[in-house]
Order: C-alpha cells, then sequence, then structure tokens
C-alpha cells in the first residue's frame, strides 16, 4: 500500500473561520455544497469565500462529501484533521468510483476552527483535486 499525501492542505488554506475575504464574486465556505466546483483562492491564509465556477469548465476543486463532527467542544485542530482525514477518505469511493490509492485525484478538506466552532460550526467538507491539473466536468462516477 502506498502512502498519500495531499500536496497541499486546503485545511489551513481555507479553514472555515469568518476571516479575511478574497473579494467579491466567490461563494461563502459555508455555502458550498456537493458538487461545487471553485478555483484555489488567489491568498494564503484563512479566507471566507471561494471563487466556485461551473464544473464544466476547467476548475482546481470539486466538493465531493459533506458531513458534521460529533461532539460538545471543539477537539482541537489536529483532532479535527485526523477526523476529517478518515471522513474524507471513507467517502471518496463511493462519489470518484475508485479507491482513494488507485485514484490520480487526492482530496483535502475544509474543517472547522474554534472560531466557526464557537458560531455553531460542525461541518467538514470533503474538496477533490489532482496535483498541478485543472479538473473539467464532475468527478462523480469519474473512476479516475
Amino acid at each position: 500500500m502506498k502512502l498519500r499525501v495531499p500536496l497541499f492542505l486546503l485545511v489551513l488554506a481555507l479553514a472555515l473561520g469568518a476571516c479575511a475575504g478574497i473579494g467579491g464574486g466567490g461563494t461563502s465556505v459555508f455555502d458550498l455544497e456537493v458538487g461545487d466546483c471553485f478555483d484555489d483562492p488567489p491568498s494564503t491564509g484563512e479566507v471566507s469565500e471561494v471563487p466556485t465556477i461551473d464544473c464544466a469548465e476547467p476548475h482546481d476543486n470539486e466538493v465531493y462529501a459533506a458531513f458534521d463532527y460529533d461532539g460538545d467542544s471543539f477537539p482541537g485542530d489536529d483532532a479535527m484533521v485526523a477526523a476529517a482525514d478518515e471522513g474524507c477518505q471513507d467517502r471518496f469511493e463511493s462519489f470518484v468510483g475508485i479507491g482513494y490509492f488507485e485514484s490520480a485525484l487526492y482530496y483535502t478538506h475544509l474543517v472547522p476552527t474554534q472560531e466557526s466552532w464557537d458560531s455553531g460550526d460542525r461541518e467538514i467538507i470533503c474538496v477533490l483535486y489532482e496535483p498541478g491539473e485543472k479538473l473539467t466536468g464532475s468527478m462523480e462516477g469519474a473512476a479516475r
């Protein structure tokens, strides 16, 4: 079994905190849904919006799953990332149609921060991407 580690952690670049946005024309990270496609944001650090586009157009990322973290108190950043890794990998094959370790696609995730948790955020968002490439069309059932 080969070890695959996402090339970048969108969790750090797109944490679900209500921090400085990237400007107009984006979708709030709180409003992302399965099937939404978006390009990488032009800034680094925490952002509140991403530039969504039609999945038929070349794009960097696609949301493929979303689930809530169960718990009464914020578990800490490391535990949140571990839960996101497990949950996103578990949901990968059912969306893409092929196992994660056989796929050319990678995943990353958006997770609640302490700040967003305190505001009621519990959602983990799983995102597909292909390193160094743009995706065209939805990856749902693509088996690649």
